[in-house]
């Protein structure tokens, strides 16, 4: 039996030299060379990640957060922000940039804030246009 491997042992995958688990429980993933199951080094906790794909790149996230870019964590997505996770740029330093933010919030470069603490004396805007 492979250790921490989900599947019971008939539904291991022989590749000709050695047996290889094909789903591992959460918080380990299959090395491909040796076919077991080995923990990831991600701390669960703390990246919001649920599976690795090996031993410091997250596979997947807890539910209500989505993938960093460079697959180290999971963040919560943009408050305010009406843009699809997934469509999401990226930021030269490799944060996340919303470009639709909900009515009366601006895009400040780091949230989706209210337009009253961007523009100084407005509470209704488009954008960065005062109505």
């Amino acid at each position: 039996m492979i250790e921490k491997c989900k599947s019971t042992p008939e539904n291991y995958v022989h590749d000709g030299e050695k047996y290889i688990c094909p789903d591992c429980q959460d918080g380990f993933f299959v090395n491909p060379e040796t076919g077991d199951c080995e923990e990831c080094i991600i701390d669960f906790n703390e990246s919001n990640c649920v599976s690795c794909s090996d031993y410091e790149t997250c596979s997947t996230c807890k539910e209500g957060f989505i993938l960093n870019p460079d697959q180290s964590d999971c963040v919560a997505p943009i408050d305010h922000c009406i843009q699809d996770p997934l469509t999401y740029e990226i930021d030269q330093w490799g944060d996340f940039i919303c470009d639709e933010c909900q009515d009366n919030f601006v895009w400040d470069g780091l949230f989706c804030t209210e337009c009253s603490e961007v523009i100084e004396g407005c509470s209704m805007c488009d954008g960065y246009e005062c109505h």
